[in-house]
């Protein structure tokens, strides 16, 4: 046959729309997919042109143009942005709305407990294990930055677990272990491997230093089990992998406290629950894991537990709270709005300690 281009125009919307079954089929409609549909019939070819609200949500990742009208029948004009270059080679979460950062309301006992188990693994050198349950939104990673203004940023490391996608077993360790090492997500591989090596070789005494530097390479995404065809494989290699992980940041912690954060860790791989089990119950250093995680990861399912490791339990405050503690910063006529709506906020209702 004859060979000939072809070229896609794309378009991505984000809105509420109406979906259901018929038969065989899955309708979805709305003024979203509409605006959608204009805006793709608006791209030349081999563009990627979101709507407003897409941008919105994406502008940290991806740099656009300036907004260019589109008209769109039964819409009027809508804004389209043409997608100029991704910025973010490795999915991010943004979360917040711009520079407004609120008071932390409810969440005294919570971070109480938290400065409380580092300032004792920071005295003990010994390792902890905190777990932080609740649904989406409730206030899980406002938590930990609370948490990380205390102690300091430098000293804290974190990683996202992935809903989705190949070679993402690992994911968070991959995150934690280039920032650890500077490394930029546009680096070359050869200056990626390097500078993490540089890290290990700081870090780890001689005798250790090869098998550690093979085995986080693997971690951080930067080198496969394959291009060794003498190293380890199966079970043998999870095994090598989970004590490089643990002899790195043991030896980090011992000459600084860390805090290692998993998020998202419902999504995490029994691989990656046994290596945050073992570099938290063999470690024998100043190292604080949080793992962040919404109430599917069931109790049998959590890293270690044991006498030091605590699950912190987050829902919804009572109106009579968010009254008490916002009385005296606005005026009433808008704590009694504010009350009266139904809140999802984050809030205390249980500190439970697993045996």
């Amino acid at each position: 046959g004859m060979a000939f281009p072809l070229a896609l125009r794309i378009a991505v919307n984000t809105g509420r729309v109406v979906t259901g079954a018929t038969g065989a089929d899955t309708l979805v409609t709305g003024a979203a997919v509409n605006a959608s549909a204009r805006l793709q019939q608006s791209a030349a070819p081999g563009d990627i042109v979101v709507g407003a609200v897409t941008r919105q949500l994406t502008q940290a990742a991806v740099r656009y143009a300036d907004a260019r009208v589109v008209e769109a029948k039964g819409l009027g004009q809508i804004d389209g942005f043409l997608a100029l270059e991704i910025l973010d080679a490795i999915p991010t979460q943004h979360r917040g709305v711009g520079a407004m950062r609120a008071p932390l309301i409810g969440r005294d006992a919570e971070l109480r407990l938290l400065g409380e188990t580092w300032r004792r693994v920071m005295s003990e050198g010994t390792p902890a294990l905190v777990t932080i349950s609740g649904q989406a939104g409730v206030g899980k990673s406002r938590l930990v930055a609370e948490l990380a203004e205390i102690i300091g940023r430098d000293s804290m490391l974190r990683g996202r677990c992935l809903s989705y996608g190949r070679g993402i077993t690992y994911w968070p360790m991959l995150e934690m272990l280039r920032a650890d090492a500077g490394i930029a997500g546009d680096d070359p591989r050869e200056a990626a491997v390097a500078k993490l090596r540089a890290a290990v070789l700081r870090t780890v005494e001689p005798s250790d230093r090869e098998t550690v530097a093979k085995s986080l390479a693997i971690l951080a995404g930067l080198a496969e089990p394959s291009e060794d065809p003498g190293g380890a494989t199966g079970d043998a290699l999870a095994r090598e992998l989970r004590w490089s992980a643990r002899r790195y940041f043991e030896r980090r912690a011992q000459t600084a406290p860390m805090t290692l954060v998993f998020d998202d860790i419902h999504w995490a791989e029994p691989a990656l629950l046994d290596l945050i089990e073992h570099v938290t119950e063999r470690s024998r250093a100043s190292l604080l894991v949080i793992c962040l995680t919404r109430p599917e990861l069931r109790e049998h399912q959590l890293p270690l537990a044991n006498s030091w490791s605590h699950v912190i339990e987050l829902h919804g405050l009572r109106r009579r709270g968010v009254r008490a503690r916002l009385g005296h910063r606005v005026q009433r006529p808008v704590v009694a709005r504010v009350s009266n709506e139904e809140l999802r906020a984050p809030a205390t209702r249980s500190l439970a300690e697993l045996r």
